[in-house]
């Protein structure tokens, strides 16, 4: 029988001849049939522009059911999915509401949260930013320096080159002595510094990076935050805006207006 649940909890028919029609199916060991074959062209399958289409007119549009409610059934209960190439975090507040968020941090993009399970707070792996369950920022650590920065015996050279596409780069990194290594001993001492250096280079910032990147292409914030510590990083960007003669603070209004 068909039935739903009313505001008090007790079931009620829906549709009788809707119930009737299902068991005849069921019976007869059949099914409702179309009133006539589809012919579907191959090029509906294949063509990039229908797929491009469905994902920016309707799928990217609609509220689709993500998971069900029971997967987050109690508070702090959360999972992670892939959702059209987006990380998306389900997790229900200690309020009790279930929300969805896309999973990517608001500083620069990498993922809060993995997996599933019963979480209060969702710390990024990159720089510590941390949300709760409900999607609020709660934590947001900072750092009044770097140790190891302006050492008396080198200096980290890291050349940033773009690739083919926008959120794409090539990264060399190495390490430059002050001194010449005109001995076994001083070139293997300049070896374990650059590799105590390249360490955090190779596993915090590498790690992070493809991360980052998918944050880019599909966060729901409409800019990055560039913290007042980061001056080089600032420095950078402003220069090269400068330079192509774009106006920063314009394109993000610009933006905040075309996503209102």
């Amino acid at each position: 029988m068909t039935v739903t649940d009313t505001p008090t909890g007790s079931p009620r028919l829906l549709d009788e001849e809707l119930t009737r029609r299902a068991l005849h199916l069921v019976t007869t060991g059949t099914t409702d049939m179309a009133p006539d074959v589809l012919r579907v062209p191959l090029g509906y399958y294949r063509d990039p522009d229908v797929l491009r289409r469905e994902r920016a007119e309707i799928l990217e549009v609609t509220p689709l059911a993500l998971a069900p409610s029971a997967q987050v059934g109690a508070p702090h209960d959360f999972v992670v999915r892939e959702v059209l190439g987006r990380s998306v975090l389900i997790s229900r507040g200690g309020d009790g509401v279930a929300r969805a968020f896309l999973n990517y941090c608001r500083h620069r993009g990498a993922r809060p949260a993995e997996g599933c399970g019963n979480a209060r707070r969702f710390s990024c792996p990159y720089h510590a930013w941390t949300y709760d369950s409900a999607g609020r920022l709660v934590g947001l650590p900072g750092q009044e320096g770097f140790a190891g920065v302006n050492s008396p015996v080198g200096v980290e050279v890291i050349d940033i080159l773009p690739a083919d596409d926008p959120v794409s780069c090539v990264v060399r990194h190495g390490w430059m002595g002050i001194v010449p290594a005109t001995d076994d001993d001083t070139r293997a001492g300049y070896e374990a510094i650059y590799e105590q250096v390249h360490a955090a280079v190779r596993d915090e910032d590498f790690t992070m990076l493809p991360s980052c990147g998918d944050g880019v292409r599909n966060a729901q914030h409409d800019h990055m935050l560039i913290g007042r510590n980061e001056i080089g990083v600032q420095h950078l960007i402003r220069t090269l805006a400068t330079d192509l003669g774009i106006a920063l603070h314009a394109r993000a209004v610009r933006d905040e207006a075309g996503a209102s």
